[in-house]
């Protein structure tokens, strides 16, 4: 036992990857994967072709240690290496190249450029594999565009690989084909599109996926901007009329409880039938029992636009940047406790967490991660189900279903909220469907609502019972529908 410990320690002995002699290793050449002692760095590495360019690092630096991405040559001055990105040409530049040609054109640093460009290939790839996954799961045909979209996620994975490995001229090669193979993938599209045989139905490409409606109460009420539930399944709104209300819905629906605010108001949410939060322009607001209302935290000059309560007792809160006039880098979604402490803030940084400006919806996973709505306070322009990670990395993004979504009918995600299996259900507006979406951004299915007699669905909530509240116009009113959706 006594040998075998002993060879097992020398087996654990750095040497130096040169002289293979000396035991002080003081550095790691990243590049060429040699540990190095002090000599044989100043004089044996040192005279490694381009050397001086090479990402050498202290052992002590090596865990903590932020890989760089390669230099690149410069392919019009063969002396120089790329320093920054042309915008305007979309290329690398040297320092020639800047002096000579470039000098009045928009720059970035190339880091910067590729994180960007890594997040529009992310994008792209789980657009892709969503429509591969539809392909194979409704129709089980279309074998050639299968075969083709196989070999786009590979060739977009190739570009991801080379992100990570920081070759440079790799990645920036690979994104440069994007648009062409978008073009590829919209033409699979139309192919696509021509074996669709009208909206999908009340029905699942997961066939125990169902959709019921257990009842639909007409209101006397012409607007509900906002609908929650409290622990014990008691419906709460906020009504045109500036004021919170509750409702009790037996043969018909019941004002319970009816709370005049002399303020606007915006989004509503529960923690208890004794404490309602909502949003107020720049503030977050709790009403606590016979109308005493406290302020939980004030964000001016930012308004807030959406709030959720989270199964971790954090408050999520989504902000509406329209007003803002630089919305790069400004807080996109905010953590707070109850006391209204700050946790953490995810900020629009190069403005890749917010495309519209506004954070229509949110709402979190079970791994406490948060899902949003990046969508846009209209009927005309498209928006995105987005999920990013506890450290605010976007992890995918949706932007609606081909079956249904067009430039005509784009994408309009104005509520969503997740079920018990951990799943999404996103109200789309514009045509008048629920998307039924995994955490990790696969398509279910899409419910068509008209099937069941429910037209423009679109405040949602879910009660303690599992039943979806769905409320929709109806002439000068508001329909509230009951619905299970079992499966989901």
């Amino acid at each position: 036992m006594a040998y075998s410990a002993s060879v097992k320690r020398s087996q654990d002995v750095l040497v130096c990857g040169l002289c293979e002699k000396d035991t002080k290793v003081k550095v790691k050449c990243m590049d060429c994967d040699l540990y190095l002692c002090q000599t044989c760095k100043d004089k044996g590495h040192a005279k490694f072709k381009n050397a001086d360019l090479h990402d050498v690092v202290a052992l002590k630096d090596i865990h903590s240690h932020e890989a760089k991405f390669k230099p690149v040559q410069c392919r019009e001055h063969v002396k120089q290496y790329s320093c920054m990105y042309c915008l305007t040409c979309e290329q690398l530049v040297c320092p020639i190249c800047i002096s000579k040609t470039h000098h009045k054109h928009d720059m970035v640093e190339i880091e910067t450029m590729c994180k960007k460009k890594l997040i529009e290939v992310q994008a792209f790839r789980h657009k892709v594999e969503n429509q591969m996954e539809e392909v194979l799961e409704k129709l089980r045909l279309l074998q050639e565009t299968k075969e083709e979209d196989e070999y786009l996620i590979k060739e977009l994975q190739k570009i991801e690989e080379s992100f990570e490995t920081k070759e440079t001229e790799k990645f920036i090669d690979g994104t440069s084909n994007l648009q062409r193979n978008m073009e590829k993938f919209n033409n699979s599209i139309i192919v696509f599109k021509k074996l669709q045989e009208g909206t999908p139905k009340a029905t699942s490409f997961v066939k125990n996926i169902k959709l019921e409606k257990k009842g639909t109460y007409k209101t006397s009420i012409p607007f509900i901007g906002s609908i929650t539930s409290d622990e014990e399944g008691k419906i709460w709104i906020v009504d045109g009329d500036q004021c919170i209300k509750q409702l009790e819905i037996k043969d018909g629906v019941n004002t319970v409880k009816s709370n005049k605010i002399k303020r606007d108001l915006g989004e509503l949410r529960c923690l208890n039938k004794n404490k309602i939060y909502f949003t107020s322009s720049t503030q977050i607001l709790c009403l606590i029992r016979k109308n005493n209302i406290k302020m939980l935290k004030d964000f001016t000059p930012i308004e807030v636009f959406t709030i959720h309560i989270s199964r971790g007792n954090e408050i999520i809160v989504g902000m509406d940047l329209r007003e803002t006039e630089i919305t790069y880098n400004q807080p996109v979604i905010i953590r707070l406790d109850f006391d209204g402490r700050i946790s953490q803030v995810y900020k629009n940084t190069g403005g890749q967490l917010l495309t519209t400006d506004l954070v229509r919806c949110c709402t979190t996973f079970k791994d406490g991660t948060i899902c949003y709505l990046d969508s846009p306070n209209s009927y005309r322009e498209a928006g995105y189900v987005v999920h990013i990670d506890n450290n605010g990395i976007i992890q995918w993004k949706y932007s609606g279903n081909t079956f249904i979504n067009s430039e005509d009918q784009p994408f309009i995600p104005i509520e969503v909220l997740t079920t018990e299996l951990n799943n999404l259900i996103i109200s789309d507006r514009n045509v008048g469907c629920l998307h039924i979406l995994t955490s990790g951004g696969t398509v279910l299915t899409i419910l068509d609502m008209k099937s069941v007699g429910i037209n423009d669905p679109e405040a949602m909530t879910m009660d303690i019972h599992k039943t979806l509240w769905i409320t929709c116009p109806e002439n000068d009113t508001v329909v509230l529908n009951a619905v299970t959706c079992s499966g989901c």
